[in-house]
């Protein structure tokens, strides 16, 4: 039977594609392969098979989401390190709400009007927060201060 790949597994010095259960397919070559896939690196044993379910859940409930991974990386005990190809930067997530919680990251993103590339990373990790850090501090204009005159000021 044919088998579907999920991801690529960075293995060493080659990737390779892996189905549903993390069982290797084959070798990425480049006559033959898919590219968009993401690709998994640092995970082995029960951080690849529980970096698979998020992929899967993601692929599942948000085929958009999905689209947009590139490396994918387990963090013990429950996040992940994800680079998301639209905004250029690395996404922190917790698998349990990772869905919910990179929808609301867009939904800021397109409020604030923050471009790809702007942004280094987003932590989305913490209990009704999100914390972004652009890649260039902000400044804010300060107006000059005004001194009144003499005869402006009465006493």
């Amino acid at each position: 039977t044919e088998r579907e790949p999920v991801a690529l597994l960075r293995d060493r010095d080659r990737l390779v594609y892996i189905d549903g259960e993390g069982r290797s397919i084959a070798e990425l070559s480049a006559n033959v392969g898919d590219d968009e896939l993401p690709v998994i690196s640092h995970a082995a044993g029960t951080e690849l098979g529980r970096t698979i379910a998020l992929l899967q859940t993601l692929r599942t409930n948000d085929a958009a989401l999905y689209s947009r991974l590139g490396e994918v990386k387990p963090i013990a005990p429950r996040g992940f390190a994800i680079f998301d190809r639209e905004l250029q930067m690395t996404v922190y997530v917790n698998g349990e709400d990772a869905i919910s919680k990179w929808r609301d990251l867009y939904a800021v993103t397109l409020a604030e009007h923050l471009a790809a590339g702007s942004m280094e990373y987003a932590d989305l990790r913490f209990a009704d927060r999100l914390v972004v850090k652009p890649v260039r501090s902000m400044t804010v204009a300060l107006a000059p201060v005004r001194r009144p005159t003499a005869a402006e000021i009465t006493n």
